[in-house]
């Protein structure tokens, strides 16, 4: 029976740096802030692209892939392959069949065990048996838990180890969150914007603001120049009013543009008010980024939701028919 071995070098920071094999050409792997970003082996190199926790792709010396990934970071498919599955505890069905560097929960398989070597290199995990196979330092009076050789503390649907020391909670991205298009550590200072944001959009301050946005004040024109006889061009010009008074700068020309040719829209009867509202929505998530993403997506949605209901009793009642020939007749 053969028997394989292979040799593993650490840096002084004790980081898996390269591994040897008589099968496979030697690698060696590179970091940034604690995660692999590089790997060489042979001729080949393959590096991954990601911002924040998200990975995004992986390039190689022949092709680029794009990453699928679930909330723990475990690549799920490219556009190149199929899906991949895991069960809860790492344990894939095809091995490395995706060609991807990385796998559960974000980490590079050994490719001679296929075990998992978690806290780049401290301690190797197997997804097969479902726990470490070596006991942790930090057990069992510490962070590490009672049980040394458990993984996620027998929760891996909840809590992932990615330092192969103490398990972490699953990082997940709130509605917010992912309207605004942040990474989870970066939750607590959009919450506050949003939520100062929101305050503005509600209420008028007293004080003359020393800045205003040009794009508050385009606005703020061309709606003082419409007859602003329904609901859309009413909120709107209200809400703008009130944000010039807080001095806020989250509006661009081109997005001041934008409403003035959708509130023109509504006046010429062209767009009932539950339309402006939902296309206003889906022009602040897709045309926009920052704590204003959320805050202009959620407002227009629910005030679309609530503009249906006044726009189904403008039309069951006739009104509507009597605005819009009021709207030929100018």
């Amino acid at each position: 029976m053969n028997v394989s071995s292979c040799v593993y070098n650490y840096d002084p920071l004790d980081r898996l740096t390269s591994a040897t094999s008589a099968s496979e050409p030697p690698s060696q792997r590179f970091y940034q802030r604690q995660r692999l970003v590089t790997e060489i082996s042979g001729a080949t190199y393959t590096c991954l692209f990601q911002c924040a926790d998200q990975l995004l792709a992986q390039c190689d010396n022949e092709h680029t892939l794009l990453l699928a990934t679930d909330v723990q970071r475990s690549v799920l498919s490219t556009d190149k392959h199929t899906h991949q599955g895991y069960s809860p505890y790492g344990q894939r069905t095809v091995f490395n069949g995706l060609g991807t560097l990385l796998g559960f929960n974000g980490e590079p398989p050994d490719p001679m065990t296929g075990h998992y070597l978690l806290g780049i290199g401290y301690r190797a995990y197997n997804p097969v048996l479902m726990r470490f196979n070596s006991p942790d330092s930090l057990s069992p009076f510490l962070k590490g838990g009672i049980n040394t050789y458990a993984y996620c503390s027998g929760d891996p649907v909840n809590w992932q180890d990615s330092t192969g020391r103490f398990r972490l909670p699953t990082k997940r991205l709130s509605v917010i969150g992912a309207a605004a298009g942040v990474s989870p550590t970066e939750h607590k200072s959009l919450i506050k914007q949003v939520v100062d944001i929101a305050k503005s959009s509600l209420t008028r301050n007293l004080s003359n603001p020393e800045l205003v946005a040009p794009g508050r004040v385009l606005l703020d024109e061309g709606l003082g120049n419409m007859t602003r006889n329904n609901s859309f061009t009413q909120l709107l010009s209200e809400t703008n009013k009130n944000l010039i008074s807080h001095a806020d700068p989250h509006l661009s020309v081109s997005h001041a543009g934008f409403y003035l040719d959708t509130a023109k829209e509504v006046e010429n009867g062209g767009l009932s008010n539950t339309g402006a509202h939902f296309s206003a929505a889906a022009h602040w998530l897709s045309k926009t980024q920052g704590p204003s993403r959320p805050v202009g997506t959620l407002f227009n949605a629910a005030a679309g939701f609530m503009a249906a209901g006044n726009d189904h009793r403008l039309l069951k009642t006739g009104r509507t028919l009597l605005q819009e020939s009021t709207a030929v007749r100018r």
